[in-house]
C-alpha cells in the first residue's frame, strides 16, 4: 500500500517492534522506499540503510513525545487527575481496613497447613499472596459479626475481596489465596461452596494440606 513516497507496513497481532522493525529495513531494501508504520502509537519510517538500533530509539523517541504531549493536553491533565483521586481513595479505603482488623485474629482450622505456606512463600509474589489471604479473611470475620451472623454469605464475600485487596492481585493469585482460605480457613466450606467446591472437595484440599506439612 503506497502513501506518498513511503509504503506503509502494518505490524501483525503478536508482533513485537524488533521484529517490526526487521520487516521494515527488508521492505524498505527490496521495494527501494522508506517504509512507515505506526505501532502503539507511535508512527516513525525506516529506509534500507537505517540502523536498526536507531530505528529502536526513534520509536522510543516518538513514544515519548505522544505522552508527553498527551500528558500535558486537557484530555491527559484530566486523566492524571482522575487516576490520582482514585489512587487517593484506595489508599483511604486501605487504611480504614487496615484499622478495621488490626485487633482480629484469622480463625484457623489447618494451622499447620497454614504455618508450612508462610514458610515457604517468602518470595514478594507468595508473600503477597498470603497477606492477602488473611487481610481478607480477617476482613470476612468482621463483616459476619458486624451483620451480626455467624454464616458466611455470599454478599460478604463479593464485597470484601476486592476491598481487601492492597497488593495488587492478579486473578491467578487471588484464585491462590481463595483455596488457601478453603482449606485452612474455619469457614472455608462456605467459601468453597460459593467457588463452587464440593463438600468432599473441600475436605480433600483440607486433609492434603495437612498431610503435606511435614510437621
Amino acid at each position: 500500500m503506497e502513501q506518498k513516497n513511503f509504503l506503509v507496513y502494518e505490524a501483525v497481532a503478536g508482533e513485537n517492534i524488533k521484529d517490526c522493525i526487521k520487516t521494515m529495513l527488508l521492505m524498505s531494501k527490496i521495494e527501494g522506499k522508506p517504509v512507515q508504520t505506526t505501532f502503539n502509537g507511535a508512527t516513525f519510517s525506516v529506509t534500507a540503510d537505517t540502523n536498526p538500533e536507531d530505528a529502536y530509539k526513534l520509536w522510543e523517541q516518538t513514544l515519548e513525545k505522544n505522552a508527553e504531549a498527551y500528558w500535558n493536553s486537557p484530555e491527559g491533565i484530566k486523566a492524571a487527575a482522575e487516576a490520582k483521586a482514585r489512587a487517593e481513595k484506595k489508599a483511604k479505603e486501605d487504611a480504614e481496613v487496615s484499622e478495621l482488623i488490626k485487633d482480629e485474629v484469622l480463625e484457623l482450622t489447618a494451622e499447620k497447613a497454614w504455618n508450612k505456606s508462610l514458610r515457604v512463600n517468602t518470595d514478594p509474589y507468595g508473600s503477597g499472596v498470603m497477606r492477602y489471604a488473611e487481610r481478607w479473611g480477617k476482613l470476612m470475620q468482621v463483616e459476619m459479626r458486624q451483620r451480626g451472623t455467624e454464616v458466611l454469605t455470599k454478599e460478604i464475600v463479593e464485597e470484601t475481596k476486592f476491598r481487601a485487596d492492597n497488593e495488587g492481585m492478579s486473578g491467578f493469585s487471588w484464585s491462590c489465596a481463595r483455596n488457601l482460605l478453603i482449606q485452612c480457613w474455619k469457614h472455608g466450606a462456605k467459601l468453597g461452596k460459593f467457588e463452587g467446591f464440593t463438600a468432599d472437595k473441600v475436605r480433600e484440599a483440607r486433609c492434603l494440606a495437612e498431610a503435606e506439612t511435614g510437621e
